[in-house]
């Protein structure tokens, strides 16, 4: 091969597209404070977990969620368009509810409707650490949560294979990720009420170069 000679090809974008932000605490707060509101809302109907504690927000509550957060889910789409070469336009929020957490809790392997997901840890997870630095075992740690995606590889796992990514949250971490994406959340023992945000989004239907946008 000499210098002169030009090799072209194309990458397959392959897998889902999970993103991590990292937001303001101060805000979590707030939007936390607002969940506490919710006790009449009892959201558990309509979700997988094995909580006791899970409150849907009101529509006025979405609409200072979009203030709050709207920019990070203009990023996810601008990312998502760009390496899927989509043009379904902006995302419209569809549900938006507040999960409480406690020792032994578990929310299980599960999906969800819509198109795209997400969940903002919300409340101080730093008395976790031990717990967390004390387990011993092949699996997540003690309130991961669980990204999985493909096949399972046992007797050989080559770099690609990448089924699980665990991750530790921590206050402020906002994960978005489409919603047929298999995730669940492993059970913890410490005595300690840990606060979640999550709701499911649908995109706008749009195309040719008409602005994206987050939408409430």
């Amino acid at each position: 091969m000499t210098d002169n000679d030009q090799i072209t090809f194309e990458y397959f974008h392959w897998g889902p597209l999970v993103c991590k932000y990292r937001t303001d605490p101060k805000t979590c707060e707030k939007l936390e404070k607002l969940g506490r509101k919710r006790k009449e809302n009892d959201f558990r109907s309509d979700l997988a977990g094995h909580l006791d504690h899970e409150y849907g927000f009101t529509h006025k509550d979405r609409d200072a969620f979009v203030t709050w957060y709207g920019k990070y889910f203009d990023s996810y789409v601008q990312q998502y368009a760009e390496r899927f070469g989509t043009g379904l336009g902006g995302l419209e929020i569809t549900s938006l509810w507040i999960n409480f957490m406690q020792a032994g809790d578990f929310n299980p392997p599960h999906m969800h409707t819509q198109h795209i997901s997400f969940v903002l840890f919300t409340s101080d997870t730093s008395d976790l650490q031990k717990e967390q630095e004390e387990y011993v075992g092949t699996g997540p740690k003690p309130g991961s949560v669980i990204f999985t995606y493909g096949e399972d590889c046992y007797t050989y796992a080559p770099e690609w294979n990448i089924r699980n990514h665990y991750q530790v949250p921590k206050k402020g971490d906002l994960y978005i990720f489409p919603a047929l994406l298999k995730h669940w959340v492993a059970p913890y023992k410490t005595e300690l009420e840990r606060v979640s945000v999550s709701g499911n989004l649908k995109f706008r239907e749009r195309f040719g170069n008409e602005e994206r946008q987050f939408r409430s």
